[in-house]
């Protein structure tokens, strides 16, 4: 007959005190391992972001360095321009010029009310800076044979593919004028018996639309003197016309004119807000560009060196085709909230400094 016998006091198991005291130990444990995963996961986090602001930055200073150092600071190598005419003219609802900057570089700090803006800028963060960029094409430029500057007409000494929606720039053989002007004609007239010539329409009767958008025409047929456009036709001409015609050897070169702004990106981050993004004329280019302070340097004594930086607002009209440098300055920010300050996003400031090659030494 088996006799029971007290289990000894190997044999026990865990009291309710210990198994408690295990319990909440294992819990601070997996809290602790639960917290530095999360702060491993929010420093990766942060880096990837900060990587992300770098490469950004890295782009968009690479891709305003070619703009800003070509700006169109001289044509086909003269080194100013006695007189400039700008023909163009957008008779769309924000009617303007259709080439409507000073040509080279050209800032202005975005407001809400601002007179100056361009259609592209309309929809720029108040704040901001926005730069302006013109550019003037010298390869594949093409020579005039004869121009009848009644008619808007000129003979070129070969057929050529510029088609209507370019905006080009004749330079006289002597850089005594520039004109600015739209092609207005067809792509090209040509006619063997002429020796093999074409032709280029600017003619104000001529108009072309660019899609669903404007009216693209010129407010004068006469292209020399000093003067823009208030309006499409010639009593809305603010400055002086000249009845000349170009003489051969005058030189046409593509022109455009790019700008450069912040505005809100069509995409929508996590949180349902559009990222800040900077703009090429209505080409997004990069998210995350919150900011953009832009610095002049004006040349006040024409030895090609910077005596002073301005903001745009302190440039003046007459003193933009003096500046031979500029400094960019960019604040980008993260894409996701990832430090615990402020709004938790993080952000970095880049600068950089670029000499207009037309102009600077």
């Amino acid at each position: 007959m088996s006799q029971f016998k007290a289990p000894t006091r190997s044999q026990k198991g865990f009291t309710l005190v210990e198994l408690m005291i295990a319990s909440t130990l294992g819990i601070i444990i997996t809290l602790g391992m639960i917290q530095l995963l999360l702060a491993s996961k929010k420093t990766l986090q942060f880096h990837d972001q900060m990587a992300i602001i770098q490469e950004n930055a890295r782009f968009i200073l690479k891709e305003l360095s070619t703009p800003v150092r070509n700006a169109s600071g001289s044509f086909a190598n003269c080194t100013s321009a006695t007189k400039v005419a700008n023909a163009t003219w957008d008779t769309g609802a924000n009617a303007q010029n259709a080439f409507g900057v000073s040509l080279g570089i050209t800032g202005y700090t975005v407001s809400a009310n601002d007179a100056n803006n361009t259609s592209f800028l309309v929809d720029a963060h108040p704040g901001t800076d926005a730069l302006s960029v013109s550019t003037i094409s010298i390869d594949g430029s093409l020579t005039i044979s004869a121009h009848d500057a009644l008619n808007g007409i000129f003979t070129l000494d070969g057929p050529h593919a510029i088609p209507e929606e370019r905006i080009l720039a004749a330079v006289s053989p002597t850089c005594d004028q520039v004109s600015i002007f739209n092609v207005t004609g067809p792509i090209e007239i040509f006619n063997a018996s002429d020796g093999g010539s074409a032709s280029h329409i600017h003619n104000r009767n001529n108009t072309y639309n660019i899609g669903d958008g404007p009216t693209l025409t010129n407010c004068s047929n006469y292209l020399h003197g000093s003067f823009t456009c208030n309006g499409p036709k010639e009593a809305n001409i603010v400055g002086v016309v000249e009845a000349k015609s170009f003489a051969p050897g005058t030189k046409l070169m593509e022109m455009s004119s790019d700008f450069y702004y912040i505005a809100d990106s069509a995409i929508n981050d996590i949180y349902g807000n559009p990222y800040p993004a900077l703009f090429l004329n209505d080409e997004e280019l990069t998210q995350g560009i919150e900011d953009m302070n832009l610095l002049f340097g004006v040349d006040t004594d024409n030895d090609k060196v910077a005596n002073q930086y301005l903001s745009t607002d302190n440039v003046g009209a007459s003193n933009w085709e003096s500046v031979v440098t500029v400094r960019v300055k960019l604040t980008l920010r993260s894409l996701v909230k990832t430090v615990d300050t402020g709004d938790k996003f993080a952000r970095k400031t880049f600068s950089k400094t670029y000499q207009i090659r037309n102009r600077g030494i």
